[in-house]
Parts: structure tokens; sequence; C-alpha cells
């Protein structure tokens, strides 16, 4: 993110979120690669939803689509892998339709799940 430093010299400002266990090596690595003489540690806390995981079968023929269910206070909620969503042929329309048919189903109002696991290759 482009920034003004003293007298007006441009500069960038870089974020960056890591575990407390890896916080000297990110320091040290800032320091190694970059010119600076000198950062700002902040640590932030984070609130996160109980989520399961499940695949769907929105389209007869169609990939399955991984949702996410959420328990939020007083309901679940389900949101599509986007990545999942991105090889749907027809646009935006159908990609949400798509979307909003593997959403339903993953919460149980049509259909049946294929698969009780989220499959994430990033951990998330």
């Amino acid at each position: 993110m482009p920034v003004f430093g003293k007298k007006g010299r441009l500069g960038s400002r870089i974020e960056l979120l890591t575990r407390d266990g890896c916080v000297d090596a990110v320091v040290e690595e800032c320091f190694l690669e970059t010119t600076t003489i000198g950062l700002r540690l902040q640590r932030v806390g984070r609130y996160t939803l109980v989520r399961n995981g499940t695949s769907v079968l929105a389209r007869r023929g169609g990939d399955p689509v991984r949702v996410k269910i959420c328990s939020r206070p007083g309901m679940e909620t389900a949101k599509a892998e986007m990545d999942d969503l991105a090889h749907v042929d027809g646009g935006h329309a159908s990609r949400d339709r798509v979307r909003r048919l593997s959403e339903s189903q993953a919460l149980g109002r049509c259909g049946e799940p294929i698969t009780n696991t989220l499959e994430d290759p990033n951990g998330n």
C-alpha cells in the first residue's frame, strides 16, 4: 500500500499476519529482504464460528461443490467454495444458481449431500 514518509518521500506499507510462534522468523526475514530499519508489531485476536464441511452435487453430471456450514447463534448458514464454482459455464447467473442450490442442498433443504468432509488443500 503506497504511503508518504518523511519529507514527502513515497514508501510502502506492508502488513503481515503470522502465528505467535513465527514472529521472530518473520521479523528476521523482513530485515533481510527489505531496506527497513524498523518494524511495528501489534497482536490481534480472532473469533471464529464452529464450522463443518460437506460436498454436494448441485447439477446432474456436474462436479462436486464444497460447502462450509457455520453454526451461528440460533441458526446454521452455508457458504459454497467460490473456487469450485469458477468452472461453471454460463456466466454469473449460472454460477449464482449453482451456488444457491449447493448451499440449500448442504443445509438439507433439498437432496442429500454426497460426503460429510471438507477437503481444503490450504487447511482452511
